[in-house]
């Protein structure tokens, strides 16, 4: 198995978009026999998808979102334990977090805070170096489930041995934040992308801002995974998450493929697109990119 066969990669069948009819289409599914726990490759540990359903009954937890997140996220732990003995939550590089209702955005996040910071005070983690978690909200989830969750994790030091940078831009009424995490080994990392709007209102989503905007994401994109190929990590796979009603996000995204191919060649990562309804922390789009030495 590769990288590029990990269920964090397959998103359609011809890597394009899905549609937010994907997530009502698959709403209803979970298991079956394709269905892995989690995919390993290397030291990387790719982990499927996690609801707050109860072991014995496979039902979903019949309780609210901070309930059904902190199940989710314990499945999620005993997962990375039983791949290998003591993985943990501060082992994860990447973090993505699907939710139903805008309103508990900021419930998974202060679940997800309390557990690295109970890492932290164990010592399996730095505060700069643990696993950024985004939080996307889309119309269904499987089950009718409120929460799931989907993570990355590496087998290093967390607590000592990663190293991180993070940058912001501006432009066009916009702010990019690119931030990047490397492993402990230096043989994985992560290297994520947000947009967020500095003026709201129509201003902020002209027909004019739109070529400056994908221009600087394409620019600002190529230019860290220039740097991070100079030290040995190649850009894999990545996902862009964008919120499918904002014009801006969605011709950044239809351009973005065709950016990166340019500016990067052989060297550019297999792209997938996922439009979702909102994203946290008011971003209009995020990509996050796996490399791998």
């Amino acid at each position: 198995m590769t990288l590029r066969d990990t269920p964090w990669v397959r998103t359609g069948r011809d890597g394009g978009p899905r549609g937010l009819q994907h997530w009502c289409d698959h709403s209803h599914t979970l298991s079956g026999p394709a269905f892995k726990l989690s995919d390993n490759v290397g030291d990387c540990v790719f982990c499927a998808g996690q609801i707050a359903l109860v072991p014995c009954t496979m039902e979903l937890v019949k309780a609210g979102p901070r309930a059904q997140a902190r199940m989710a996220f314990s499945h999620m732990r005993k997962v990375l334990e039983a791949v290998t003995s003591g993985l943990t939550l501060g082992h994860v590089l990447q973090a993505h977090c699907y939710v139903t209702k805008r309103q508990d955005v900021k419930t998974v996040r202060d679940v997800w805070d309390d557990l690295l910071r109970t890492a932290e005070q164990e010592d399996l983690l730095s505060e700069q170096h643990g696993g950024r978690l985004l939080v996307a909200v889309v119309p269904a989830l499987p089950r009718g489930a409120a929460v799931e969750l989907h993570a990355t994790a590496v087998r290093d030091n967390p607590a000592g041995d990663r190293t991180s940078c993070q940058l912001t831009s501006k432009v066009a009424c916009m702010s990019i934040e690119s931030h990047a995490v490397v492993s402990g080994d230096k043989q994985n990392a992560t290297l994520s992308l947000s947009v967020f709007p500095t003026v709201p209102g129509p201003e902020a989503a002209g027909p004019q801002a739109a070529g400056a905007l994908l221009e600087a994401v394409g620019a600002t994109l190529g230019d860290a995974l220039k740097k991070m190929t100079a030290d040995g990590l190649v850009a894999l796979c990545a996902r862009l998450f964008y919120t499918h009603d904002h014009p801006l996000a969605n011709q950044v995204a239809a351009g973005l493929g065709d950016c990166l191919r340019t500016s990067l060649d052989q060297s550019s990562p297999a792209l997938a697109l996922v439009p979702v309804l909102d994203l946290s922390d008011s971003r209009i789009l995020h990509l996050s990119c796996w490399l791998s030495a």
